[in-house]
């Protein structure tokens, strides 16, 4: 064996072992008995090199962990050992999933979830509403000082929120949070992006990389790893419209619209032709049998469908 390959073989070693040490750790930060000097030490070990910051990233979004709270829950070491940086607040900021690590440490909340299809709403003990889309979880944790919704990757939720100035009410995914400013809004979390579209009052949102905008009603925000671009909103009766059992698409492709559409489907689709993805869709459809709702997109766009197994269907060019 080389000289490199050895290097390669020990790099490799190395991060298999900080790997596995991140995943313990997320491991006993979720236990109910976690440790004020066990959450020390972590806060230390996550401070003591790049490498594990970036390997405590890298399992929480495997394991599909999405959250944030307070910086002063984390304790920053008790000392400054010689080459380690002091875990600040700015550098917690700058990382989606290392303030996600401060939630992991601050304890449970109220979970709800809705399955495939599913839609229900949740109305809290403030008096602030949350209506859930299809395939969504979210976490509610209140306190005194602070009340805080966690939004998980591939979740939808409409919030109508109930004012109570001591009290920020936030919405937090992986790509940023949305602050409400005494207000309604939508957010919308995939695995590339956050999406927030008001309808009434103003919401603030802050990115990963802490860049931050007002939005007012009308106004939409996508949050992204490293950007943050406000653009002009749909009417707002149309962006929670799937709250009344309609979806609404604007001049989207004909692949954002069948990923879009599979949050809802019990079969999946796909497109059986690559040069349909970029067609542009404008189009409004009801949340009804899928056999019909096909047939209605089929018809408008000039395509067709075959139901390829119990589970997949196929979009295909109606020519």
């Amino acid at each position: 064996m080389s000289t490199h390959d050895l290097d390669s073989h020990r790099q490799a070693q190395i991060q298999a072992q900080t790997e596995d040490a991140a995943i313990e750790w997320i491991a006993r930060l979720r236990a109910s008995d976690v440790t004020d000097a066990e959450r020390a030490d972590f806060a230390e070990w996550l401070a003591a090199r790049d490498a594990h910051k970036r390997a405590f990233d890298d399992m929480a979004a495997l394991w599909g962990l999405t959250a944030q709270l307070e910086v002063s829950d984390v304790p920053a070491p008790a000392t400054q050992k010689p080459g380690l940086r002091r875990w600040a607040p700015m550098a917690l900021a700058a990382s989606a999933f290392l303030a996600f690590a401060a939630l992991l440490l601050a304890g449970g909340g109220d979970t709800y979830r809705t399955e495939l299809g599913e839609q229900r709403r949740v109305v809290l003990v403030d008096g602030s509403s949350i209506y859930l889309n299809t395939g969504t979880k979210i976490e509610v944790r209140y306190s005194d000082s602070a009340r805080n919704v966690l939004l998980e990757t591939g979740g939808e939720a409409y919030f109508e929120v109930a004012s109570d100035a001591k009290r920020p009410f936030t919405v937090h995914t992986t790509h940023g949070t949305a602050e409400a400013l005494g207000t309604a809004f939508n957010v919308f979390a995939n695995a590339a992006f956050t999406a927030v579209a008001v309808t009434e009052g103003r919401v603030g949102v802050t990115s990963p990389d802490g860049d931050t905008g007002t939005l007012q009603a009308t106004q939409r925000a996508r949050l992204a790893e490293g950007d943050l671009v406000l653009e002009n909103a749909p009417r707002p009766a149309d962006i929670a419209a799937w709250r009344t059992g309609r979806l609404v698409y604007d001049g989207i492709t004909l692949q954002a619209l069948v990923a879009d559409l599979n949050r809802y489907l019990p079969k999946p689709m796909s497109l059986a032709d690559a040069r349909l993805a970029d067609m542009s869709v404008s189009a409004v459809l009801t949340l009804q049998e899928q056999d019909a709702m096909l047939d209605a997109l089929a018809h408008s766009l000039d395509l067709r469908w075959t139901t390829v197994s119990d589970n997949l269907i196929l979009l295909h060019a109606a020519h």
